[in-house]
């Protein structure tokens, strides 16, 4: 019998942080608990699916997986990016696996059903009897086009949503649209791409990112060192330079450093145009449910997770910085150093999610308790998965 998530769970973990127990260990090694996350959770709210430049030029098309259904986004030949179904209207056949680039059609391998890239079936060879394309059926070739996915395209960070009735993404997103309305996107450019698979449940993820308690522990050789002020608990600490919130599906910790500091930045370019209170300011954030941003004034780091199973997940990690002249050859020291930093923090993390992960599978673990000086968001990451559950 799968897991269920019980009235007695969610009352403990909604009691004030520092009485609370965190979700049952089933809820991040039940594989059917697992599928009813993909079901409740990802398959009814907006879900960052990928970013422009997986798909840069016209034709461009990439698989992905949202909420344990076969996507496709597809770079159109009118610029625009969509988002489909990535399953042929005749038999279900997956039309697209990995990526593709430029192409002018899609084609399905069983029966070479084709389809344009604005999602209109053109071609059904011989569906009718040999050298027949369309005959002895009732139904229109025109009602047989690719379903779509509603897709939104925030600064290059491509948004899908597979239900039909959710709220428009600008009024989903408004806590996040606000947060970062003022900073400059206007010329972001990629520098660097990775993949990492954690063995370990999505939510493990996550909560790891939002526990500062662990930094002076686990990424003592990188986080920790940089600078030691925004790790240590206090008040003055809290109040004087880092801000943990919560907002809707906003999860973000803000770091505003006094106008003298460089720390806010790894000495990259900044555009002119960079607002005055981006230049001193670090926003580190979770979007729920599976996108993290590092926002920088000279750099953004973008992580993207798909979960792929109860005990593995999938991120995408990319490092964009600020126009051409951030990739010129004097600048290729501080370029490297800044990508180098970002992916060995996310290394430093793979480890220590694998053993959170194997501890819950012991019949004694019990959630867990939180830390109220460290793990407020933590709780409230916690609770708003229940929450989706409940529904």
């Amino acid at each position: 019998m799968s897991f269920r998530l019980g009235s007695q769970d969610r009352e403990r973990l909604n009691r004030p942080i520092d009485e609370a127990y965190g979700l049952p260990g089933e809820t991040y090694t039940d594989p059917a608990y697992f599928r009813l996350e993909q079901e409740r959770i990802f398959r009814r709210t907006w879900v960052c699916a990928g970013h422009i430049t997986d798909i840069p030029d016209k034709g461009d098309i990439t698989a992905v997986s949202v909420g344990g259904a076969p996507i496709m986004l597809v770079h159109g030949q009118d610029g625009e990016p969509r988002a489909f179904h990535n399953i042929c209207r005749h038999k279900g056949n997956v039309l697209v696996e990995g990526s593709r680039k430029k192409q002018r059609t899609i084609v399905c391998g069983y029966h070479c059903w084709t389809y344009t890239l604005d999602g209109r079936l053109s071609a059904t060879p011989n569906f009718g009897g040999t050298g027949k394309e369309w005959h002895g059926t009732a139904r229109r070739k025109e009602d047989l086009g690719l379903r779509p996915v509603r897709l939104y395209d925030w600064h290059g960070w491509l948004f899908v949503t597979l239900d039909e009735e959710a709220d428009d993404f600008e009024e989903h997103a408004a806590p996040l649209i606000a947060c970062l309305e003022s900073y400059d996107f206007s010329d972001l450019r990629l520098a660097a791409e990775t993949d990492f698979v954690f063995e370990a449940n999505w939510k493990l993820t996550f909560e790891n990112f939002f526990d500062c308690y662990h930094i002076p522990y686990i990424h003592v050789n990188s986080l920790a060192r940089r600078n030691e002020a925004l790790y240590v608990s206090g008040k003055t600490v809290m109040d004087s330079v880092r801000r943990a919130t919560v907002e809707g599906p906003l999860f973000p910790i803000i770091y505003d450093y006094p106008a003298e500091s460089e720390e806010a930045h790894f000495g990259m370019p900044i555009p002119d145009s960079m607002p005055r209170e981006w230049r001193t300011r670090i926003v580190y954030l979770h979007f729920f449910p599976n996108v993290l941003m590092f926002v920088q004034p000279d750099h953004i780091v973008s992580i993207i997770e798909t979960p792929v199973a109860p005990d593995r997940a999938h991120q995408k990690l990319k490092i964009f910085f600020h126009g051409d002249a951030a990739f010129g050859d004097d600048l290729a020291a501080r370029r490297k150093h800044c990508v180098e930093f970002w992916s060995m923090i996310n290394a430093e993390d793979i480890d220590v999610c694998r053993t959170l992960q194997a501890g819950r599978g012991s019949p004694v673990f019990d959630g867990g308790i939180f830390a109220p000086a460290w793990e407020s968001q933590v709780h409230a990451f916690q609770q708003r998965v229940a929450d989706y559950m409940a529904r």
